[in-house]
């Protein structure tokens, strides 16, 4: 059936006065179908109808069907189970709704529908003592430079030294500037034998994570230049404020560092995934990778905002930046939602 057909299909449905009485209601589970009505919260008993299977979808023939309908409130339930997003869920003004009929995107009640911005890794191949590795590159990821990986529902700790101290997150597994730099905002030098450069060989893609000045900020900046002789490091970019003697930091993303369990380290260029899991083993579908910035995104102009559009109850994980995205966008609710394993924030209103 064509996405034409389905969505003439949903708005005829819909219009001709099916649940008037709750306003439209869409259904997506993850047993549905893109090409049934959505207007079934299961699967009928021969399996040709019921609900669609994204999210993207439902939306596309909810626009339809309020086009072709009269106005009311407009509801998408989205069932129990997990959805991997390949691409960010966005609404526009085109979706908007108004204060008598709002539109709403939620997760059905007394259900949990995850909502991830994330792609499984497979094909590890052992390599070395608890090593493991992969090819991205094979999987069809396009993209190598993310922060964040998960293992088994876990975020894993980029490779790093000294290694993170799980008894002192904060304050454990810490260097501290040995003397502040005549480039103030940008270098400083390291205390003798702290940091091994000498032993990785290759610290390309080495950061600097250093929370500069009286410690109000945190930065995490690229490694530009190192003297070794001088134990001088110079970074790319200038740290907000000055470097201080004895302010704390560490060093991230260099393969010479990966030597403790829960670390990885991917190789920007190749796109080599490496990983120590803890627990010694990993199998396909352990690990997952974030490949989206945002995973739902309000997104309206001044002149065409985003209007009455509600997104409640969902669990949203696993995104390089932040779960909700909100530009443009007026009288809009985000309630009771569950957010985790963010590399930003929850709720972006900026």
């Amino acid at each position: 059936m064509s996405r034409e057909l389905v969505l003439a299909t949903a708005a005829l449905v819909l219009a001709s006065g099916l649940a008037q009485s709750e306003g439209l209601q869409l259904y997506v589970a993850t047993n549905g179908n893109d090409a049934w009505s959505g207007t079934l919260p299961a699967p009928n008993a021969a399996r040709t109808d019921g609900p669609f299977a994204t999210l993207m979808h439902a939306r596309d023939a909810l626009r339809a069907a309020r086009q072709a309908a009269a106005p009311q409130p407009a509801t998408v339930f989205v069932r129990g189970g997990r959805y991997l997003l390949d691409r960010t869920f966005v609404l526009t003004e085109e979706d908007s709704g108004t204060a008598e009929c709002p539109v709403t995107f939620c997760a059905q009640p007394g259900e949990t529908a995850q909502i991830l911005g994330a792609k499984p890794v497979r094909n590890w191949k052992r390599e070395g003592d608890g090593l493991y590795v992969t090819q991205l590159a094979e999987q069809g990821f396009e993209w190598f430079r993310f922060h964040q990986l998960f293992f088994r529902g876990e975020r894993q700790t980029l490779a790093r030294h000294p290694n993170l101290d799980p008894a002192h997150p904060h304050t454990g597994g810490m260097l501290y500037v040995d003397a502040p730099s005549y480039l103030e905002r940008s270098a400083f030098y390291y205390d003798k034998g702290e940091v091994p450069f000498e032993a990785w060989g290759d610290w390309s893609q080495a950061e600097v994570n250093i929370w500069p000045y009286h410690c109000w900020d945190h930065n995490i900046i690229p490694v530009a230049d190192v003297d070794t002789a001088s134990r001088h490091i110079r970074l790319k970019y200038p740290v907000a404020g000055q470097i201080y003697e004895a302010n704390r930091y560490f060093v991230q993303n260099a393969l010479g560092a990966l030597d403790a369990p829960g670390e990885w380290y991917v190789d920007y260029g190749t796109g080599k995934l490496s990983f120590r899991p803890p627990g010694g083993t990993v199998a396909d579908g352990d690990v997952m990778i974030p490949v989206l910035e945002n995973l739902i995104a309000l997104s309206g102009t001044p002149e065409a905002p985003v209007r009455y559009v509600n997104v409640r109850g969902f669990h949203l994980a696993c995104a390089e930046q932040d779960a909700i995205a909100l530009e443009g966008a007026e009288h809009c609710e985000i309630t009771g939602n569950v957010v985790s394993d963010i590399g930003g924030v929850g709720v972006n209103a900026g």
